[in-house]
């Protein structure tokens, strides 16, 4: 809701709004297809920290939602035969070593708590084959891993000795203030758990290929506004999120 000021001031706590507007805390599977956005211009990353900051300005996050590279070839790994498929990443697209990867994952974290709040939180999507890189990259750069959560989706994708049902979301704190917590287990009757059950891109059904097209790991919109949404005061406080 636009509102000019803190919903707190009415004597209820955040956790206790969000559930009078959002009924039963649990994953929901939302029956609009998320809009995919036309693209003219190419795709522009950067590992260098002071594009950081300039995209940033005076700003500091407190919370990020990131799906970098998972240093995994597309051809072979998303998609099948006849699909519509995602250009391979310009970096980490199976062409580095363990140790580069790690290297790599540990510049763009460092680059993410640099211009981020004491106390911000990130969510970091991998999937298995590189969480040992996500775990050494993240040690160095966050004070804490607040949890593990796993993205479930409906169907299994591409594998040969066991099809992915899952990608795993790293939660990791940085530096050492209190983070801003909303979910506050015990309090209010709010219920959310690590696991969070929402309908993959190889679901069959309108818009798949144009997702493919823009991501190979498309995230589902409600996924990430519902990681979002442990911290709503971002948008309205002066600190950003920053998604990429």
């Amino acid at each position: 809701m636009d509102l000019s000021f803190d919903l707190e001031i009415t004597g209820f706590d955040t956790a206790e709004i969000d559930i009078l507007i959002d009924g039963p805390t649990k994953a929901q599977r939302p029956d609009r297809i998320d809009s995919v956005p036309e693209s003219g211009t190419a795709a522009v990353s950067s590992r260098d920290r002071a594009a950081y900051a300039s995209l940033m300005a005076d700003e500091k996050a407190r919370v990020v939602f990131t799906d970098p590279p998972y240093n995994v070839p597309i051809a072979g790994h998303v998609g099948g035969l006849g699909s519509v498929k995602h250009r391979e990443f310009a970096m980490a697209s199976g062409e580095m070593t363990e140790a580069e990867f790690e290297r790599f994952l540990a510049t763009i974290f460092a680059n993410m708590a640099g211009v981020s709040l004491d106390g911000a939180i990130h969510f970091v999507c991998m999937d298995w084959r590189h969480m040992g890189e996500v775990l050494a990259a993240g040690k160095n750069v966050y004070s804490a891993l607040k949890n593990l959560c796993v993205w479930n989706k409906d169907n299994g994708g591409m594998g040969s000795f066991y099809r992915s049902k899952h990608e795993l979301v790293f939660v990791y704190k940085v530096g050492t203030a209190p983070h801003l917590n909303t979910v506050e287990l015990g309090r209010s009757g709010r219920y959310r758990t690590n696991v969070w059950d929402y309908a993959g891109v190889n679901t069959l059904r309108p818009g798949r290929s144009a997702e493919l097209e823009m991501h190979p790991t498309v995230k589902p919109a409600a996924l990430v506004i519902d990681a979002l949404k442990r911290i709503p005061r971002c948008p309205r406080s002066g600190n950003s999120c920053l998604t990429s």
